[in-house]
């Protein structure tokens, strides 16, 4: 089996006509509708699937009603009824195709996508259609040096129920295992300017130490014979003017920063996205890319600077309010180590799983984006072959998968929450009867700090282990932009130092020689063009005939190095373009592909995007 990708990029013009042919005759409908399926095919497999797929098949082996719209007028003469349109869509004739008029079908159907010789055989005399059959026949043979494999008979061959493998196209998203490696915050801190990170924790130090040296004083003032005395009201007042000026410088340069740092990997992570292969987006599902510059980046914009925030202000008077109790209840102090080491190992085991939780969260994130996307474009397939209840359940099957990674985090930091209460509390009651106890040795001033400090640290340290490991999962969503942020371009877009020399009207001429092409799609698929030789003098119109997926598309995307040219030169007119910037090939060669794509906007944005001609031409 082989898997289909994103609208089936995968797939030519040919087997997306074909495909939807086969689901169509698989649904179970009185009536079958069918929009031209044959004008994307060849002349061969379009006799063989009208005359056994449409004939055969839907009409009498399954009594199917047909409504088959097409310009291929020599079909209606096998039709029961003939609904010919006018150029303006009104009825121009509708009934037997025997009573129809000969000239009224050639009237009516486009002369210049049909072949003259092959309108005069509809409802032609016999020795017409012979004498049309025979100069088909002519030029199959003329041809026949492009032999390939004849293709097999609709519904002749079974498939074997051995073959289970499935050929995957849509790459798994990559999904980072272990703790988040300090490199991330690194590529972070130097998107964000490193200078001025340093600046940024340097004065989250000094506005802590400003809290210590303020409270500290209040000690001292409070234990002064002479409380009265200005300097510890002017000192006071100096340390409080100091510390808030402090803290708002922080925090707008701290915020200041994360915008910074969010802004760069946004552009460069779109940036890099922008450069990738083509291949990249035809692998990668757009719910996936979309996911991760709205959920991802979201939380980077606006969760990501707070959770940092608490994480640094809060560890500093964490570690500062431990400082102040070890030093009122020395004793203390050898409590800490037990308490360090209980500490550590419950935070060993969240984030372990906080962190996998928050990244299965994220991943199974992707599919609702990819669904919404899809489904939305499918809307007419899906009503029409009545799949809601199915697409329904699907949806609800990945909603599931997000809901239960969802619920596994919120649960994990309940389960961190209630053990880190039961830490603090510790501490509290540690601390308080070490008070009671050296009650007549310890500074009552310094007594009351440390007690402070105590139920300060009981309800601040939880909030700051959660924190962290919040903040280590929020880096995950770095982490995930950061592969973006990396992904390979297809090229450079301006012409290399040792690219060749040419004239700004090249090409003038437009001839192509091609020698020993070898291309493919990406490292680990195979090889689609292998080995092609051939020369196009100028002014040539040439035609690429071949079968479905023979490399006629492919052929074309190495011309505009859409694909991996692997070996082998294209020369025009004598530039080899593999070593032309990308931005100079493509804008001298105009492609039309097999699905153009039109934007929003006016028609006439869409004929001249870069505005480059003048209204009056």
């Amino acid at each position: 089996m082989t898997q289909l990708g994103e609208r089936g990029v995968n797939l030519s013009g040919g087997q997306k006509a074909r495909l939807a042919l086969a689901r169509a005759t698989y649904a179970q409908s009185k009536i079958c509708l069918l929009d031209d399926p044959l004008s994307a095919v060849d002349p061969h497999v379009m006799n063989q699937i009208f005359e056994e797929c449409i004939i055969g098949l839907l009409i009498k082996e399954q009594r199917r009603a047909v409504i088959l719209a097409t310009h291929h007028a020599h079909y209606a003469k096998r039709a029961d009824q003939v609904l010919v349109l006018a150029q303006d869509g009104s009825v121009a004739y509708y009934g037997s195709p025997i009573d129809c008029p000969k000239t009224l079908i050639l009237t009516h159907t486009d002369s210049k996508t049909e072949n003259s010789g092959t309108q005069k055989t509809q409802f032609g005399t016999h020795g017409t259609q012979l004498e049309e059959k025979s100069r088909r026949k002519s030029a199959y043979n003329n041809i026949s040096a492009f032999k390939t494999q004849q293709m097999g008979k609709i519904g002749e061959k079974k498939v074997s129920g051995k073959s289970h493998r499935v050929t995957k196209f849509i790459r798994k998203e990559e999904r980072q295992t272990g703790q988040v490696l300090w490199s991330s915050y690194e590529k972070y801190a130097i998107l964000a300017g490193l200078p001025i990170v340093c600046v940024s924790f340097l004065l989250f130090v000094l506005a802590q130490i400003g809290v210590l040296l303020t409270e500290f004083w209040l000690k001292n003032w409070a234990a002064a014979e002479n409380q009265r005395d200005p300097i510890y009201i002017e000192v006071f007042t100096g340390l409080t003017v100091s510390l808030i000026i402090i803290a708002t410088v922080r925090s707008v340069l701290f915020y200041e920063v994360n915008l910074r740092g969010a802004s760069h990997l946004h552009d460069k992570s779109f940036m890099a996205v922008f450069r990738s292969p083509v291949l990249f987006f035809n692998t990668n599902p757009l719910g996936r890319i979309l996911n991760k510059f709205s959920s991802d980046l979201g939380q980077i914009d606006e969760i990501l600077p707070v959770v940092l925030f608490d994480v640094l202000q809060l560890s500093l008077s964490s570690l500062a309010a431990f400082i102040v109790v070890c030093l009122a209840i020395p004793w203390l102090s050898l409590l800490s180590i037990p308490l360090i080491v209980v500490f550590l190992t419950i935070r060993r085991h969240f984030l372990h799983s906080s962190r996998e939780l928050k990244r299965l969260e994220s991943i199974n994130k992707s599919p609702l984006f990819a669904a919404f996307t899809s489904q939305l474009r499918g809307l007419v397939t899906i009503r029409a072959f009545k799949a809601e209840e199915r697409l329904v359940n699907d949806f609800a099957h990945s909603l599931d998968s997000y809901g239960k990674a969802w619920l596994a985090w919120l649960f994990c930091n309940r389960w961190i929450g209630f053990r880190l209460d039961m830490l603090s509390f510790t501490v509290l009651t540690a601390a308080a009867l070490g008070a009671v106890a050296t009650n007549e040795s310890i500074d009552p001033g310094l007594a009351g700090i440390a007690l402070t400090y105590a139920i300060m640290l009981s309800g601040g340290f939880q909030y700051l282990v959660r924190q962290s490991a919040r903040a280590e999962t929020m880096m995950t969503c770095v982490e995930r932009m950061l592969l973006y942020a990396s992904l390979p371009d297809e090229g450079p877009l301006e012409d290399p130092k040792d690219a060749p020399k040419y004239s700004k009207q090249w090409p003038e001429k437009g001839k192509i020689t091609v020698k020993g092409l070898q291309a493919r799609y990406r490292e680990d698929l195979p090889i689609v063009l292998k080995g092609l030789t051939f020369t196009l003098p100028p002014s040539a119109k040439v035609g690429v005939v071949g079968r479905t997926g023979s490399g006629k598309s492919s052929l074309l995307n190495a011309l505009l190095r859409l694909n991996q040219v692997v070996g082998g030169s294209i020369v025009i007119d004598g530039v080899n373009v593999l070593n032309v910037g990308l931005h100079t090939l493509r804008s001298k060669i105009s492609w039309i592909p097999q699905e153009p794509q039109l934007f929003s906007g006016t028609l006439r944005t869409n004929l001249d995007p870069f505005d480059s001609v003048p209204d009056k031409t």
